[in-house]
């Protein structure tokens, strides 16, 4: 399973925004929808801060239950909310690193590559360390 593979790629790079790049590219020719967003599941380093290297099968749990992932594109609606509540406050933008649960996403693979597709208003925060959550 590439997905698998990637995810593996992913976790021994030491930058993973220019590994996601790569894998990408620009995406310019994907248009998200309504409030929906476009994000790349962050994919933790295969070595720890404390030096233990993660064995395949725990890196291959970060596509099912990491919390992190890194927004690649958004619809025009996200992050509007004009229904039943107005969003309040600070805006993500594509590049940022957020928070969500992970069952709220749907789960897809873009050029092999863990990606997730989830509504604006399941966005739980702003991350600037990707790291810090699991």
């Amino acid at each position: 399973m590439r997905v698998v593979a990637n995810a593996v790629a992913a976790a021994r790079t030491t930058n993973f925004r220019k590994w996601l790049k790569d894998k990408l590219g620009t995406l310019d020719d994907y248009t998200v929808l309504g409030t929906n967003v476009l994000v790349a599941t962050y994919i933790r380093p295969e070595k720890t801060t404390g030096g233990i290297i993660r064995p395949e099968t725990n890196i291959q749990e970060d596509i099912h239950q990491g919390k992190v992932s890194l927004i690649l594109k958004m619809g025009e609606g996200a992050f509007k909310f004009d229904g039943p509540y107005v969003f309040v406050g600070t805006k993500p933008k594509v590049g940022d690193y957020v928070m969500h649960h992970s069952s709220d996403p749907r789960a897809l693979s873009l050029n092999e590559v863990s990606c997730k597709l989830i509504d604006s208003s399941m966005v739980r925060m702003i991350v600037p360390d990707p790291d810090a959550f699991y």
